[in-house]
């Protein structure tokens, strides 16, 4: 074989494997489509929160101007690891919250907004939070963009005397979700 031959061979070689390299890589712009679409498809709930303590009486306080996370860790577990203790601290899963919700009661009645403890899980609750609002005076509350799963919605209000603290399971999946906060499904603590 010449030496022209055997340049002719090698680039034909070259091209083919330069064309069928670019075949299989996408270009930044396909790239950076792909990645917003995927966000998209990831990030495509809702969570429609309504919120309000009901009264012997009948009457319904909404809970208004109340900061709520929707976490991906457990608030007991939260509280558990700021009060020191490991994640299964008794075998009520709850208690470390029934302490954050006497904490609460007991700082309220003393005239103070919130105490050093509290302070310090609300903190670590932002780590694991992965989105967050604040309830309107008629106490409802609205979150989007959530990658469908499991997480816990958690919130706390002081009202006539006593401490509610929700760390309520939700299972976000694609489109509109809603959820209910009231007595029922609080920590309650005097």
């Amino acid at each position: 074989m010449t030496k022209k031959v055997s340049v002719v061979i090698a680039a034909v070689l070259l091209l083919s494997l330069v064309s069928w390299c670019q075949k299989g890589m996408k270009t930044e712009n396909e790239l950076a489509t792909s990645a917003e679409q995927q966000t998209k498809v990831k990030a495509n709930g809702s969570l429609s929160v309504e919120t309000g303590i009901v009264f012997q009486s009948g009457d319904v306080l909404p809970l208004a101007r109340m900061s709520l996370r929707l976490s991906r860790k457990s608030f007991a577990e939260i509280v558990a690891e700021v009060l020191g203790k490991n994640n299964n601290p008794s075998s009520d899963e709850m208690e470390p919250i029934q302490k954050f919700a006497k904490g609460i009661a007991l700082t309220q009645s003393l005239g103070e907004s919130s105490g050093v403890l509290q302070d310090e899980c609300i903190t670590s609750l932002d780590k694991y939070s992965s989105s967050s609002a604040v309830t309107d005076f008629q106490g409802r509350a609205e979150m989007s963009l959530i990658s469908p799963g499991i997480y816990f919605l958690v919130g706390h209000s002081y009202v006539r005397g006593t401490a509610f603290v929700w760390n309520v399971r939700v299972e976000i999946k694609p489109g509109n979700n809603s959820i209910v906060l009231d007595q029922n499904n609080a920590i309650i603590a005097q």
